[in-house]
C-alpha cells in the first residue's frame, strides 16, 4: 500500500491542510487517528488490531491511507502498545512522510491558548460568527509562552526522529501552502505516483480562525515582553518533556523521563 503521513504539532494548520489532500478522495484520509479512542476502546486492541484498523480507518477507496500524527499521539501508542507506528508503516508500505510547520510559532500559541479555553479546535465554513466569539476566553501571557515552547519542543522532538530514524521526508510550511495549496496537493500526488484530479482539489472546508482578538492578543504579548529582560522572558511552567534524551529513551524503549519546569520570572 500507499501511504502519507503528516508530523505537525497543535495549531499548525494541520487540519486544514489534511483536508486539502481529502479532497481529492485519492490520497487517503488524514486525521488524528492515533489519537486514544478514535479507532476504539484502547482495552479491546491489540497492538496488530490498532495497527491494522488506523491503516484501514485512513484508507480511501483505491488503497492509499493518510495519517496526521503528534508526538504525543506517537508516544501514547508507544506506551499503550508498545510499537512505533511510524516505523513499522516504513517497514510495510511505501510512505510519504511531510513534516509541516508554521513559521509564525506567536500565532499558534495564541490560537492553541484560545482553543484550550474555549474548547473550539477548528471552525468549518457555514459555522454561525458567534461560535467564534472571545467571550469564553481571557489573555493568559504564561500560557501563550508555554506553548510557545511547547510547540517549539514538538517541531524539534520530529526533527531529532526523523534524524535519528534516518527518515527521508519533505519540510512544509503552513504559510506556502497558503499561497499554493493547489499546488501543494498535486506535488504529494505526484510524489506517492497516485493520478488525481486537480479541480477536485477543494480548500473550502474549513475557515481561519484568526480575527481581532488575536491580533491584539498578539500585540499585548509583544510589547510586554519588549520591556523584558532575558531572565524573564521564561515564565513558571512545565511543558511536555521531548528532550534529545527523552527521543533516545523512548528509541531504546527505555522510560521517558519527567516534565521539566521554568523559573517563576513572571
Amino acid at each position: 500500500m500507499k501511504g502519507l503521513l503528516i508530523l505537525s504539532e497543535v495549531r499548525s494548520g494541520s487540519t486544514w491542510v489534511a483536508s486539502l489532500t481529502n479532497s481529492t478522495g485519492k490520497l487517503g484520509n488524514a486525521h488524528e487517528w492515533l489519537r486514544e479512542g478514535e479507532i476504539g476502546a484502547p482495552s479491546e486492541l491489540t497492538a496488530e488490531l490498532h495497527y491494522r484498523r488506523v491503516i484501514e480507518k485512513s484508507s480511501t477507496d483505491n488503497g492509499v491511507f493518510a495519517v496526521k500524527i503528534f508526538p504525543h499521539h506517537l508516544h501514547d501508542v508507544y506506551e499503550r502498545w508498545n510499537y512505533d507506528f511510524i516505523e513499522r508503516c516504513l517497514r510495510d508500505h511505501e510512505i510519504v512522510v511531510i513534516l509541516l510547520e508554521r513559521l509564525d510559532r506567536l500565532g499558534a500559541a495564541i490560537s492553541a491558548t484560545r482553543a484550550f479555553q474555549s474548547g473550539q479546535w477548528s471552525r468549518t465554513n457555514g459555522l454561525p460568527e458567534e461560535s467564534t466569539s472571545g467571550n469564553s476566553v481571557v489573555y493568559d501571557r504564561v500560557k501563550i509562552l508555554e506553548n510557545i515552547l511547547y510547540i517549539g519542543e514538538g517541531m524539534a522532538f520530529w526533527r531529532n526522529y526523523l534524524a535519528l530514524r534516518s527518515i527521508q521526508y519533505e519540510p512544509v510550511f503552513y504559510e506556502q501552502v497558503m499561497k499554493g495549496w493547489r499546488e501543494y496537493v498535486v506535488d504529494v500526488a505526484g510524489k506517492m505516483g497516485i493520478p488525481i484530479e486537480a479541480g477536485r482539489i477543494s480548500d473550502n472546508l474549513y475557515k481561519v480562525q484568526r480575527d481581532a482578538l488575536s491580533m491584539e492578543w498578539r500585540k499585548r504579548f509583544e510589547d510586554e515582553n519588549k520591556s523584558r529582560s532575558l531572565e524573564k522572558l521564561y515564565a513558571y511552567g512545565h511543558t511536555y518533556p521531548r528532550t534529545i534524551g527523552n527521543l533516545l529513551r523512548f528509541l531504546m524503549k527505555k522510560e521517558i523521563r519527567s516534565n521539566i519546569r521554568f523559573r517563576d520570572c513572571i
